[in-house]
C-alpha cells in the first residue's frame, strides 16, 4: 500500500529464526533426547520483549526447572571467524562448555566489545534469564569477529555496516553477496550445546556474584 515501508528482516530475525528451525530439524533427526526440549519464536522484541515476557509468565514447563536458554537473534554474513563474540560473557558456565565446543572448531569466545549498549538486558533471552534460567545470547551485533578474511578489523566494518545501513531498515534483504560459512558454525555451536545438555542430567549455574544466581538457588531443590 502508498506509504508503507517495508522491513524484509532478512537477518533480524529470518536468520536466527531459520537457525532454530534447522536446530529442531536435527533434534528430529536424531536420539530421543532425555530431556524435553522447547522451540520458540518470539514477536514483538521490540515493544518490550513482549512474546518472550508471554513465554515467561506462563511457560510450557516450569522455569525452576528449566535447564538453559540458548537465544539465537542476529547472526554476522561475513564469513568464517576465529571466534565468537559473546555477549554477557561471565554470567554462568554455559560460556565454559560452549568454549569447549568452540576449541573443537579451532575458535575462541570474545567479551562483547561495548557492555555499556546493555545488549544482555535488551534481547528475548532476558525474559528467563531475570526469572533465574542460565541463558546464553548468541548475537553479531556485540563486536566484530576476527575473521578470517581480514580479521578483527573486517569483522567491525561488518558490525558498523550493518547497524548503520540495514539495522531495522528496509537494507535487511537476502543478498547474494552473503557468506554464511560463519552464520553456521555459530548455529551448529548452539545446536551442539543443546544437544549434550538433553542429553545429560547436569545442570548449568550462573557464576558466583551474577545478580541472577540468588533467584536460580531459591529453586535449587526443585531440580534434584
Amino acid at each position: 500500500a502508498q506509504g508503507r515501508t517495508i522491513r524484509p528482516g532478512a537477518n533480524d530475525d529470518g536468520l536466527g529464526t531459520a537457525a532454530v528451525l534447522e536446530i529442531a530439524r536435527q533434534f528430529v533427526q536424531g536420539p530421543r533426547p532425555d530431556r524435553s526440549v522447547v522451540f520458540a519464536l518470539w514477536t514483538a522484541e521490540e515493544r518490550g520483549l513482549l512474546g518472550s515476557e508471554t513465554y515467561a509468565s506462563r511457560p510450557t514447563y516450569p522455569l525452576e526447572t528449566t535447564v538453559a536458554n540458548i537465544t539465537l537473534d542476529v547472526l554476522q554474513t561475513a564469513g568464517k571467524a576465529k571466534d565468537m563474540v559473546l555477549i554477557g560473557m561471565g554470567q554462568n558456565d554455559l560460556e565454559d562448555r560452549l568454549a569447549t565446543l568452540a576449541a573443537a572448531q579451532g575458535r575462541a569466545l570474545t567479551p562483547d566489545s561495548a557492555p555499556e549498549r546493555g545488549l544482555f538486558y535488551r534481547a528475548d533471552h532476558f525474559s528467563v534469564a531475570k526469572r533465574g534460567v542460565p541463558t546464553l545470547l548468541i548475537m553479531g551485533l556485540g563486536g566484530g569477529a576476527d575473521l578470517v578474511e581480514g580479521g578483527r578489523a573486517a569483522g567491525e566494518r561488518w558490525v558498523a555496516d550493518y547497524t548503520a545501513n540495514c539495522y531495522h531498515k528496509t537494507c535487511d534483504a537476502w543478498s547474494a553477496d552473503w557468506d554464511l560459512s560463519g552464520a553456521v558454525e555459530d548455529i551448529d555451536l548452539a545446536y551442539r550445546l543443546g544437544r549434550d545438555l538433553a542429553h545429560s542430567r547436569d545442570w548449568p549455574q550462573w557464576k558466583a556474584g551474577s545478580e541472577f544466581r540468588p533467584v536460580r538457588d531459591k529453586s535449587a531443590g526443585v531440580r534434584k
